[in-house]
């Protein structure tokens, strides 16, 4: 549920909503609060409470004119159990980065918590989105710690499930733990792709829902990219024709047979699923998801003749999925 409002009691004290003034003096700065929830998790009800900043005089809707400033998660009481506040800095008559804030429950087999998205635009890529997870820890309402961070060492992070698929072509073999796992919908810089996360309930943490690993010609294995669901929404050019390559395999190597595939304007083009490797990255209190060598798999207007994988960005931007802010 989700309401905006002219005037909303906050969470201890009456906020002023009077204009104020920014560092350039023909600017006027509006304080605007906005509500999410209640929601309720264990029986007790919380609410967030945004405070945005927003360009006085500027039309409603316009591009960079609104952002966010401070975020308050609070109990049935008032209280405050958490608070983040946004730098940000204006050009001109226009926020130079605007930040948004969503939430909703995230409900798993056995406990429920509350997943906050927040969302950069522009922003470079692998930067548009951050996530976090709050949830009961003695006792309290806090925030869960984050899968890991990338390390310097590239070792990798903490994971539960594991997905092995034998090179031979052999039906993969699927370990699990015995935690939770919800999807993420993360922006990919093209594309969404739903990600899994597992959440330990217990102590608070979170861990990475799936990797997946595969037999080489030597021994032990290696990690590979795991398959994930795409849901997009297709720019396609206005260009009578446009090109791209198609691989047989997510890879790209030397000796492979690719296939140089003409799309027609108005062609059918059919997004099957995703590959890569997701990486977890630390940014502070927030995690963010990378998709470092993303690969695409499609079929053009239903033939099997241009079925495949691709990737880079004109091969995407060629199927409709040109590089751009995440898609609301």
């Amino acid at each position: 549920m989700v309401a905006i409002v002219a005037m909303l009691p906050p969470c201890r004290a009456q906020q002023s909503n009077r204009a104020e003034l920014s560092t350039k003096p023909a600017v006027t700065l509006e304080s605007m609060e906005q509500r999410l929830g209640p929601f309720t998790i264990a029986g007790q009800s919380f609410t967030l409470m945004l405070q945005n900043k927003r360009v006085a005089g500027a039309p409603s809707g316009g591009t960079l004119a609104q952002t966010l400033a401070k975020l308050e998660i609070c109990d049935q009481s008032g209280a405050v159990l958490y608070h983040k506040t946004f730098p940000y800095q204006l050009e001109d008559s226009r926020f130079h980065e605007i930040v948004t804030a969503s939430a909703r429950l995230l409900a798993g087999d056995n406990l429920t918590g509350l997943l906050v998205t927040y969302t950069h635009q522009p922003a470079l890529p692998g930067t548009e989105q951050s996530w976090q997870v709050f949830g009961f820890r003695n006792g309290k309402m806090a925030l869960f710690e984050q899968p890991g961070a990338e390390p310097a060492t590239n070792a990798p992070a903490q994971f539960t499930g594991v997905l092995m698929r034998a090179q031979n072509g052999g039906a993969p073999m699927i370990v699990r733990g015995q935690l939770d796992i919800v999807q993420l919908r993360a922006w990919t810089g093209n594309f969404y792709v739903i990600v899994p996360l597992r959440v330990d309930w217990r102590s608070g943490k979170l861990l990475v829902g799936e990797r997946c690993l595969e037999s080489g010609g030597g021994p032990g294995l290696h990690e590979i990219g795991c398959d994930m669901r795409v849901e997009a929404e297709r720019v396609p050019s206005n260009a009578e024709f446009n090109f791209a390559r198609i691989f047989p395999t997510p890879e790209e190597q030397a000796g492979i047979s690719v296939q140089h595939a003409v799309i027609a304007k108005g062609a059918d083009v059919q997004l099957l699923k995703a590959r890569s490797i997701a990486t977890w990255v630390q940014d502070g209190d927030v995690m963010r998801l990378q998709f470092p060598d993303l690969w695409l798999k499609v079929i053009i207007d239903n033939n099997t003749d241009n079925e495949g994988w691709i990737h880079g960005e004109q091969d995407l931007a060629a199927v409709g999925l040109p590089t751009r802010s995440p898609v609301q």
